[in-house]
């Protein structure tokens, strides 16, 4: 059976054959030709495979097909400002766009829709009850990002330097900012920061100006408590996400945060915000969360410059907070790291793609 895998899916099920799954995958993404509509993350391919398994796009075309997705499917920017910035789905409804898209779903050939999360999952639910679209519903399951375990030793810490870590191109709208500023008034010679990041600059819920994320990256080149890579190769990443004591996800807007994953994978314990789909993957059992206000979506309320200012202001001083408790309680480390490998040991790979398996033979 040969299967078309889409970019991020591509990288998440192309171990599928140690799995005895006995699938032929071929890689059919190239956004740059006619087939692909990415305006609207649309596909009108038809290449020589059985099943499509796309990410975060509606196929139209006459083969089989699944859809995973990051928030919402259709991926369009009704839908996309609707939770951003709206909280509803009002000025929706009666979108072209949006039944053109549905009504691809509703056809036999798209088998399943899979959400990443139960997050992304009532979304969904939501957008077809309110559209009239609820008998997608049994369409649609919950399959989070497989991650396998990184290793079977917990971390620790003997109270000396503390070494935090963040991973991720979109620096800035990741809190970025936000742990320069907590953890460049709390060194006293103690903390490291390394940053894996190509520190692009995008406006996306922070909305700063340019000029401001360059005065940070003064900072970030000019201290010698951070050290910086623009870009490593991953089997780097996770190597040096294992020498860590704390990985930051203190971020604005994330769909999911698949660095958290990776980190609880080396036993890492992670600092996140409770934005989307983080509160299902992080805790404060086994990690920190920091909570910031969140729209009915639970997207962060990020739309007018005040709402900014109190997340930026929340976030630093938590951070903060946070960092100062792990210093006066070293062993607090090893208590989360602990509580991080249970929880990714539960989170049984063998079963994802037996229920993959199971998709893929409909």
């Amino acid at each position: 059976m040969k299967i078309g895998y889409h970019r991020v899916c591509n990288s998440w099920y192309r171990n599928v054959n140690t799995h005895g799954l006995g699938y032929e995958y071929i890689d059919f993404h190239d956004g740059n030709d006619e087939r692909w509509d990415n305006k609207f993350f649309d596909y009108h391919g038809e290449d020589d495979v059985d099943l499509y398994h796309f990410f975060n796009h509606i196929y139209f075309g006459k083969k089989k097909w699944i859809s995973t997705f990051e928030d919402l499917l259709p991926r369009i920017s009704e839908t996309i400002d609707s939770y951003h910035h709206e909280g509803n789905f009002h000025n929706i409804l009666e979108s072209e766009e949006l039944t053109k898209r549905l009504d691809q779903i509703s056809k036999d050939n798209c088998i399943a829709i899979l959400a990443m999360s139960q997050w992304c999952y009532d979304l969904q639910k939501r957008l077809m009850k309110e559209s009239g679209y609820s008998h997608l519903e049994r369409k649609m399951f919950i399959m989070n990002p497989p991650q396998k375990m990184l290793t079977d030793k917990n971390i620790k810490y003997d109270g000396g330097v503390l070494k935090l870590m963040i991973v991720g191109k979109d620096f800035f709208r990741k809190g970025g900012v936000e742990i320069i500023r907590a953890l460049d008034d709390l060194i006293v010679n103690n903390i490291e920061l390394t940053i894996v990041s190509s520190l692009s600059f995008d406006p996306y819920a922070r909305n700063e100006s340019q000029y401001h994320d360059n005065e940070v990256k003064k900072i970030i080149k000019g201290s010698d408590w951070i050290t910086h890579y623009e870009t490593l190769p991953n089997d780097y990443v996770l190597e040096l996400m294992r020498e860590q004591h704390v990985g930051l996800l203190p971020t604005w807007s994330d769909t999911y945060g698949y660095s958290v994953l990776e980190f609880q994978a080396s036993g890492v314990p992670v600092i996140t915000t409770n934005v989307n789909a983080l509160k299902e993957i992080n805790n404060n059992s086994c990690g920190w969360v920091i909570d910031i206000p969140k729209n009915s979506f639970g997207e962060a309320l990020y739309t007018y410059k005040k709402q900014r200012k109190d997340i930026s202001n929340t976030i630093v001083e938590e951070l903060q907070n946070i960092v100062k408790d792990i210093i006066s309680n070293p062993n607090i480390i090893e208590e989360k790291s602990k509580s991080c490998l249970k929880r990714v040991k539960n989170n049984d790979i063998d079963v994802h793609y037996g229920k993959l398996k199971l998709l893929y033979g409909s």
